[in-house]
């Protein structure tokens, strides 16, 4: 395993990683954690680096610089190629880098803006040129970065469109705070925008609560849900509201630990310092202006009696250590839904990093 960030596969994070990507990437792109050297070259093609990617470890670099994986590299340059692991002749971290042909089968990555009323949502597409639709929504507080680890593994498979939820990410505030309906409106108009006539919708907390509405109120425009960590209403929305008079107050740096301990278990982040400091990034990104409009929405929320309309194929993903969403909540949603499944994995509020390849195995299998 190890890391991926823009064309290059590093076998550890350091902090001079972070101070490369907000130089050169800023929102768009961030550090992912990797299975392997297939992972990686899919990454590489899906965020148009060519046909391969630089091997940096402790011991050195394969192409361009590096010291012992502590002096980040220049962006690679989009030619580069790299050995497969099955053509070198030793497990040995240096020696020659061949040439690999691979056949695309994904498409360079394109990303834009949509003008909404007084501000603007960034979007970007991943994936199969030919493949179905697939939208991956995020989660209050992340951005469309929070799928990266996914879209690697299913791109060679879907057309994948992400967008920034209004006040993340790229994304630009509302001038006013809205409900879950401007949140779906924003969603419909993506779809529109892009040209996506209909999709399978995954959707992670606040996107799980945007694909309920859209599988009973636009039906039309969804042929499968899988909603993860999520909810259709807040029983009490004290923390919530907590958080946004906080933020009111003392700006989003106050609740990033309160946040963070709700995304990610105290194992996972004792375990996985620099997933977590990929997560904490993320949130960083997001405007005190957005959290507080998004979390107002997800306070005022309330689609149970829009369950029993939702029709096309359902799969509800809980994590065990979910607090913010608890299982609870998520397996009710499936018994409302006509035919709706329930699953079950280890992990807290951001499942698909948590338990990220049981994850990607079940939602991809549901997919198809």
């Amino acid at each position: 395993g190890g890391y991926y960030l823009g064309g290059c596969l590093f076998d550890r994070v350091t902090p001079a990683m972070e101070v490369w990507r907000e130089e050169v990437f800023g929102p768009v792109l961030s550090v992912v954690r990797v299975a392997g050297l297939e992972q990686a070259l899919q990454l590489a093609d899906s965020h148009q680096y060519g046909n391969g990617v630089a091997l940096f470890t402790r011991s050195g670099a394969r192409r361009g610089r590096g010291e012992r994986g502590e002096r980040v590299p220049q962006p690679p340059h989009r030619h580069m190629s790299v050995e497969r692991p099955e053509s070198r002749s030793a497990p040995q971290d240096d020696g020659p880098v061949r040439a690999v042909s691979r056949e695309r089968t994904t498409r360079s990555p394109a990303t834009g803006w949509l003008q909404r009323p007084g501000y603007r949502l960034h979007w970007r597409i991943d994936g199969r040129d030919d493949g179905p639709w697939l939208v991956l929504a995020h989660s209050l507080g992340s951005d469309l970065h929070l799928w990266d680890a996914q879209v690697a593994v299913w791109g060679p498979r879907w057309r994948i469109l992400r967008y920034d939820l209004a006040g993340h990410g790229g994304s630009e505030p509302r001038p006013v705070a809205g409900g879950i309906e401007d949140e779906a409106a924003d969603a419909v108009a993506v779809l529109d925008h892009v040209g996506v006539a209909s999709c399978a919708w995954c959707g992670l907390s606040l996107g799980g609560m945007i694909g309920q509405w859209l599988g009973a109120e636009a039906s039309a425009r969804v042929s499968h849900l899988v909603l993860c960590s999520t909810a259709a209403r807040i029983p009490d929305p004290t923390l919530l509201r907590g958080r946004i008079t906080t933020l009111a107050d003392r700006g989003l740096p106050a609740i990033a630990d309160s946040v963070l301990a709700g995304w990610l278990s105290e194992e996972f982040r004792a375990r996985e310092p620099a997933r977590t400091a990929w997560a904490a990034a993320m949130f960083g990104r997001c405007s005190a202006a957005g959290y507080a409009a998004a979390a107002e929405a997800v306070c005022r929320l309330d689609l149970t009696a829009r369950l029993p309309r939702i029709r096309m194929p359902t799969l509800v993903v809980a994590g065990s250590r979910d607090r913010a969403t608890p299982p609870a909540w998520n397996r009710s949603i499936a018994d409302s839904i006509p035919g709706g499944r329930y699953a079950e994995l280890d992990g807290a509020h951001l499942i698909n990093v948590e338990d990220e390849a049981r994850f990607t195995a079940l939602v991809g299998a549901e997919l198809g």
